[in-house]
């Protein structure tokens, strides 16, 4: 089901993108379309709060008494307050490693924030610390009120898991538009149309951006997870040497002043670079031991591609998707057909 989500943004992304061609300017309506589906997936991607359950808390209150995890509670799940001990108690389902599917859950609530949080009659985010045993936490700060629907909370990312909305789709962007540099540069080669050529290069000049882009959002995430912006992990290292791949092809094409020999050079280069591409991107980083998510040593391929299934997390991931690929596509679009009519201009 996850596969089938995601793969639903990435056709939706294409189809829409190529409207109404590549060569042709977007209609007003398609740009209306497309910030419409842009700001909402911001929106979805930043507003929203992050909240687990009380198996993430057990979890981490296991590996450290004092993390505080954010928890959705929902009223229905009834209980009754005790003015005396300030103590409020729940029935949840949720807890790790127990027998008992149903399994009594005390929080130790402060009348301040019983107040904050009218009584919890209603659904509400809390952030709860582990005490003595596995159902009992403490509330330590209340959050949002009646959301309109949470993300999922991350063991080690928490709030930053946010800029894998931006983070993951740059990079299958930059993918992307390393293959579509390869497809104009064999049609160049088979034909000598010369925008298949202008399409090539376009393709590949974007999808640097979206490259560079992947790799200053990842080394962000590295700062906060590893330590430092740049640790020389597997995938940081082959993000860089493909840079250097698709650098040596900007610098081909600048080199060489008669158009037909570089372009007939530039398409041959663009097959070598996008199998480069691939195999920096998807294999070189899985057969060495990593920091990143998908490495040789991870449990599972991370957050993106784990077998457990979050419908929020997910669908937001493939709007992020469609967004960034339309995104390309116009890019694709505004920068060939200003070459094209700037080399029209200059005959």
């Amino acid at each position: 089901m996850k596969f089938i989500i995601l793969l639903l943004g990435f056709v939706f992304g294409i189809s829409f993108g190529i409207k109404p061609g590549i060569k042709k300017p977007k209609p007003v309506w398609w740009r209306i379309v497309f910030f419409l589906v842009m700001s909402a997936m911001i929106f979805m991607a930043l507003e929203p709060p992050i909240a687990g359950t009380f198996a993430d808390a057990v979890i981490m209150g296991r590996a450290d008494s004092a993390s505080v995890v954010p928890v959705h509670i929902a009223p229905n799940k009834g209980g009754t307050f005790e003015p005396s001990a300030k103590q409020w108690t729940i029935h949840v389902n949720d807890v790790a490693n127990v027998s008992d599917p149903l399994k009594t859950i005390s929080l130790e609530c402060s009348e301040l924030l019983y107040n904050e949080a009218e009584s919890f009659q209603q659904d509400i985010v809390v952030y709860v610390q582990r005490l003595q045993n596995d159902i009992s936490f403490k509330v330590v700060k209340i959050g949002t009120k009646n959301p309109m629907f949470t993300l999922p909370f991350v063991m080690g990312l928490e709030e930053r898991m946010r800029i894998m909305f931006f983070h993951v789709p740059a990079a299958w962007v930059a993918f992307l538009a390393y293959f579509v540099s390869m497809i104009y540069g064999i049609r160049y080669l088979r034909e000598g149309v010369y925008t298949d050529d202008t399409l090539s290069s376009s393709s590949a000049a974007i999808g640097t951006v979206f490259c560079i882009l992947a790799t200053v959002t990842g080394a962000v995430w590295a700062q906060f997870n590893w330590g430092k912006f740049w640790n020389w992990d597997p995938r940081q290292t082959s993000i860089f040497v493909l840079l250097l791949v698709y650098g040596a092809y900007f610098a081909l094409r600048t080199s060489i002043e008669n158009p037909v020999k570089r372009a007939k050079l530039s398409g041959v280069y663009s097959i070598i670079a996008c199998i480069a591409a691939l195999f920096f991107i998807y294999i070189y980083p899985r057969m060495y031991e990593g920091l990143h998510p998908g490495s040789k040593d991870s449990a599972d391929a991370g957050p993106v591609f784990a077998k457990s299934i979050d419908y929020t997390k997910d669908v937001i991931l493939s709007a992020a998707m469609a967004v960034f690929i339309i995104l390309y596509f116009w890019c694709l679009s505004i920068s060939a057909r200003t070459r094209i009519l700037f080399s029209k201009m200059n005959k």
